[in-house]
């Protein structure tokens, strides 16, 4: 069986996929980033800037999936720099 969307959430950090895009962001810092994995499956290009749309949708997408989870159990246990195309970021897991 596969899924149309796959959702991830820690703490700050939010995730969601869909068929080629992968979208990242960061509630804490307010930062985006979007990949095309066809083309950028290493993730060091963040597309997010060139495609609004894309990131509109899955954020959306995300939201309603989100409204039926319950509270994490857990917080995050180590927060770790992260950094694309010499833009640092807080993330953890």
């Amino acid at each position: 069986m596969t899924h149309e969307y796959l959702y991830w959430r820690t703490d700050f950090n939010k995730a969601v996929r869909s068929a080629n895009w992968k979208l990242l962001w960061n509630t804490r810092d307010g930062k985006t980033y979007l990949y095309d994995m066809r083309l950028n499956n290493y993730e060091r290009r963040n597309e997010a800037p060139d495609h609004p749309d894309v990131i509109r949708d899955l954020q959306e997408k995300y939201m309603k999936w989100e409204k039926y989870m319950k509270a994490p159990f857990w917080p995050g246990v180590m927060e770790f720099k992260f950094d694309i195309d010499g833009e640092v970021s807080w993330w953890t897991i």
